[in-house]
């Protein structure tokens, strides 16, 4: 069995909170150890997002030795506990039997011992636990092994260990893109027959899982291995042609690893721009494929509304078209939040770009180097640039309602055609002009 340096490993708050918790409940007669995913990532010298215990304590001895505690999970054995307002997941061992909803275990039994309680664990290579504070790393699983030849494996049989979580068969396909494993003999065909379980899963679960895949450096990877496995199949079937045509899978998957993508509204684009090419348009589209599946999915409204946006761009149209106008580039912008610009400049452009015009990537390139200048000039572009607003024209034209929009927005246009008209008796001026032509 190995050993790491946790003082090295953690910072110095983390390693302070983690050994409160450890000293407490030793010193109250307990055993206690660092366990799953956080020791797993000690190992492979990754950040780490939080730190789990494991414990032979009841949920109400947590609690009582804990005052600041918060019971999230305690009929499942978890109570998170906050030292220095770093939340901590501390759990009992536990043994867990029958789980006829492929989710969750029917009947839960807390444990006595370590040994134990790894069994019921997913894959070896999160059934490794740590002593505080020597680091000695306790392995009943081998998983010191599968992490050295980087490999992904069930702790027992991997049918039975999906039979019982239909989400372990895509957790699996995000571990492998994530660290950079391999599935061992079993998982592929334990994942094939396990699918109508995967099936099963609320979208919302599989969207928790495939968010974690946003920073990750591989993502096409795991992609691969949700089309590969059929589990692309039953939480996308309305996005089947990245599952059925070779030509839009190799596009996305190229697209997704080859993109900076940064928000999950960028990501769904790609994934959602491959069938709306096949769509007559793009009202069809949002109504049939994207708003049942943001609602089934509980996809986050700011992350919808971004995809949708990129989805119907302004930006398109110009590309398409070949347009290189400074005028109508600025207009373009101009309907476009000034938060959305960068997605659409970063996904739209080049995405359209390729698809247009693969052969002419010099106008891709003068296209961004337009934008460029457009924003370093610093041109009034919003109407929220203009030198005059909405009440500077009503009380100089003595006029209200719609009136007072469309001349601001005649006045923006104005101003991208000629910057140097923005300023405030100049404008005022060209509205009265504008006004006389209106009435």
């Amino acid at each position: 069995m190995g050993q790491v340096n946790l003082k090295q490993a953690l910072s110095p708050r983390l390693y302070a909170a983690a050994s409160k918790i450890t000293e407490t409940l030793e010193n109250a007669g307990y055993e206690v150890f660092l366990i799953g995913g956080s020791v797993r990532d000690i190992l492979l010298k990754r950040n780490l997002s939080d730190l789990d215990f494991t414990t032979n304590a009841l949920p109400g001895d947590v609690r009582r030795l804990f005052p600041s505690h918060i019971p999230v999970g305690e009929k499942f054995g978890t109570i998170l506990v906050l030292i220095d307002k770093i939340p901590f997941e501390v759990t009992t061992y536990r043994h867990e039997t029958g789980y006829s909803d492929g989710r969750r275990p029917d009947h839960i039994t807390f444990g006595t011992s370590l040994a134990e309680d790894v069994l019921r664990r997913d894959f070896t290579i999160n059934g490794l636990a740590v002593r505080f504070p020597d680091g000695q790393v306790i392995d009943h699983v081998e998983g010191e092994r599968d992490i050295a030849a980087k490999i992904i494996r069930c702790i027992g049989s991997a049918q039975e260990r999906f039979q019982e979580d239909g989400l372990r068969p895509i957790r699996a396909c995000r571990f492998a893109a994530t660290l950079g494993f391999d599935f061992d003999s079993q998982i592929f065909p334990a994942i094939l027959g396990s699918i109508a379980i995967t099936a099963k899963i609320a979208p919302e679960r599989f969207y928790d899982e495939w968010r974690k895949t946003l920073k990750i450096e591989n993502r096409a990877r795991f992609w691969e291995l949700l089309i590969e496995t059929g589990i692309y199949a039953h939480f996308f079937s309305k996005f089947s042609r990245i599952g059925e045509n070779r030509v839009s899978c190799s596009a996305f998957l190229e697209n997704i690893n080859s993109f900076e993508i940064q928000t999950m509204g960028e990501y769904m684009f790609l994934l959602a721009v491959e069938e709306r090419l096949h769509h007559s348009s793009l009202e069809s589209f949002l109504s049939q494929c994207m708003v049942p599946y943001f609602r089934e999915s509980r996809f986050p409204r700011k992350e919808e509304d971004l995809c949708k946006a990129l989805l119907g761009s302004p930006f398109i149209e110009l590309i398409q078209e070949k347009v290189n106008a400074r005028r109508q580039w600025k207009t373009a912008i101009s309907a476009v939040p000034r938060a959305q610009i960068e997605s659409h400049r970063k996904m739209v452009i080049p995405y359209y770009g390729n698809l247009y015009h693969i052969h002419d990537q010099s106008f891709v390139e003068q296209l961004q180097h337009l934008i460029d200048d457009i924003f370093e000039s610093q041109d009034p572009l919003y109407l929220s640039d203009l030198a005059v607003n909405g009440n500077d024209l009503k009380e100089t034209l003595q006029i209200n309602g719609p009136v007072v929009g469309e001349l601001l927005q005649k006045l923006l246009l104005a101003v991208h055609e000629n910057p140097t008209l923005n300023h405030h008796e100049g404008l005022l001026q060209l509205s009265k002009k504008l006004y006389s032509q209106m009435s």
